[in-house]
């Protein structure tokens, strides 16, 4: 369950948000994730809020533990609206210390979490299609989308200075950066670090929870 604390306060204060989970974080990441996907949906053009959800695991086996109720929520949101939409505002990025090729590929969500799967599977197809850089939009790294093997730590300076959604949502709108992380201290530390010591032209908040080692 989740979000708890004041996360969910950073969110709403900001246009454009980074949700970071990693490993037991992402109830609280997903949680508010799925708290902007109704509220976008009832939005149009630059009122929605920009979202750029990064989740990081060091085993396949939490990956599969998140990656389906991630699916379902995104299949509701295409299957209302459309892709194009989605993408216009959400950038993903998943990272896995180790996995193997197809590990995921055929990972549906079960019938508890996404119960109105059967009239959703076009909805379905495509959000995955579109995780998994098999969309048809030229590739995932066209729109900074993908699932990737590495760790966050090392690639979080990138992501923050030179991807797609700081370039084009937080510098491009020139409003304001809030970042929300949930997982363990270690790494929450790190990426406090990386805000530091890196100068946007926009107001940036930083806000953790810790949870996990």
């Amino acid at each position: 369950m989740g979000p708890y604390g004041t996360l969910p306060f950073t969110v709403a204060s900001h246009q454009n948000v980074m949700l970071i989970g990693a490993g037991v974080g992402y109830p609280s990441t997903g949680g508010m994730l799925r708290q902007v996907l109704e509220d976008n949906m009832g939005k149009e053009g630059a009122d929605r809020k920009a979202v750029c959800f990064i989740w990081a695991a060091t085993k396949i086996d939490q990956l599969l533990l998140c990656f389906p109720s991630l699916l379902a929520d995104l299949s509701r949101y295409v299957s209302k609206r459309s892709l194009k939409e989605l993408k216009s505002w959400l950038t993903v990025k998943i990272f896995i210390s180790s996995f193997e090729a197809g590990d995921f590929l055929n990972v549906n969500p079960s019938e508890h979490i996404f119960p109105e799967s059967g009239d959703m599977k076009s909805a379905l197809e495509e959000v995955r299609r579109w995780l998994l850089g098999q969309d048809n939009s030229g590739g995932h790294d066209e729109d900074g989308t993908y699932i990737c093997q590495g760790s966050l730590g090392a690639s979080f300076p990138d992501v923050l200075r030179n991807s797609v959604f700081t370039r084009d949502k937080v510098v491009g709108r020139q409003t304001s950066l809030g970042v929300c992380f949930c997982g363990p201290a270690a790494l929450g530390s790190w990426i406090r670090s990386d805000l530091a010591n890196t100068i946007l032209p926009v107001k940036v908040e930083y806000n953790a929870e810790c949870a996990g080692d």
